[in-house]
Parts: structure tokens; C-alpha cells; sequence
């Protein structure tokens, strides 16, 4: 099989329907799109690297600026938890990161929830667990506590440094603009 530049080999892909499905060799996470084929979601599942999970964990990442800087943070903690046996799903919400639709379009908190709950679908869909925890990465932890809501509020949910208050949101993000 042929190398790639640090020495690692290449994603394998295959084609899942419409949506194209890649893995690489060294740490088993799957890309893949998901949701409508005419605005798709991309998502990344990490599987169990022992047996089969029991419990699959969704995380629920944050938006703006927090988005870029808290990615690799959410990606160690999937690795983490994926090698501890857990089946894990992290995704990007329409108009961030390589999901579809421009940023100016997604106005409303309710089309992030939306995502959210097509995230939790596909990880049960792939990894066949019933029994999933949500955690939600700063304003993730907004998107979380709603979906949780929305599911009665059965599943473990996990909250990691929420938002409460969107002001104070905006107030650091523009401190941190300024530092730049």
C-alpha cells in the first residue's frame, strides 16, 4: 500500500449510498457525511478499539472561535474514550467546520439541535448502543442540555466549562480577538 508523506497509510474509503466513508489504518476513526444527502453533516465515529460498546458517547462540540480551538481537544478525548471501549461520535454542526451551508444562513439555535439529534442517530445506527451519554463542549453544553431535554432526559449528559450566559460568550470572544 502506498505512504504517505509522514509515513502513515492512506484513508481507505468506501461508499455507504450517497455518502462516502473513510478510515484510516492507524487510529480507526471513520469520516463520513450524514443526515440529507442535499445538506449533509460531517461526522467522525470513532469505535470501540476492544470488543463491542455498550455505551456510546456524542460530543457536542462548541461554535465561533471555540469551534477551531477546542477541535483537537474533542478529537483526544474521542481517541481516549474510543480506546477505553466506548463508541464515540463527534460531528460538525451545518455552516462549521466541513459541514454544509454557509455560517451566514444558520440563524437559529434549533437547526444546531437538529443536528445534533441526527449525530445521536447515526452513533446508535453504527455503533448498535442503546445506552448513550452527551457532552457538551462549552456553547455544545447549551446544544446538549437541549437535546437531552428533548430525549426526557434520560441519557448521562456531561458539561464541560457551558456557556451560561451568551453575553459573557461574545464579551470573550471579542477579548480574544483583540489579543490576536
Amino acid at each position: 500500500m502506498p505512504r504517505t508523506r509522514r509515513g502513515t497509510t492512506p484513508p481507505v474509503q468506501r461508499r455507504t449510498g450517497h455518502f462516502c466513508v473513510a478510515a484510516t489504518a492507524r487510529n480507526m476513526m471513520q469520516l463520513l457525511h450524514f443526515g440529507s444527502s442535499q445538506s449533509p453533516l460531517l461526522g467522525v465515529y470513532h469505535p470501540p478499539r476492544v470488543t463491542r460498546a455498550k455505551i456510546g458517547v456524542l460530543l457536542c462540540p462548541s461554535i465561533g472561535p471555540e469551534f477551531l480551538r477546542t477541535h483537537w481537544a474533542l478529537r483526544r478525548l474521542a481517541d481516549q474514550l474510543s480506546r477505553a471501549g466506548l463508541a464515540v461520535f463527534r460531528f460538525d454542526y451545518h455552516g462549521l467546520g466541513d459541514s454544509s451551508q454557509d455560517p451566514a444562513d444558520i440563524r437559529s439555535l434549533s437547526v444546531w439541535q437538529q443536528d445534533a439529534q441526527l449525530a445521536l442517530d447515526e452513533l446508535q445506527s453504527l455503533s448498535g448502543c442503546d445506552a448513550i451519554a452527551i457532552v457538551g463542549l462549552r456553547f455544545g453544553a447549551l446544544v446538549a442540555c437541549l437535546l437531552d431535554q428533548r430525549l426526557s432526559g434520560l441519557q448521562p449528559l456531561i458539561l464541560w466549562e457551558p456557556v451560561l450566559d451568551g453575553s459573557v460568550l461574545l464579551r470573550d470572544w471579542r477579548a480574544m480577538q483583540r489579543q490576536q
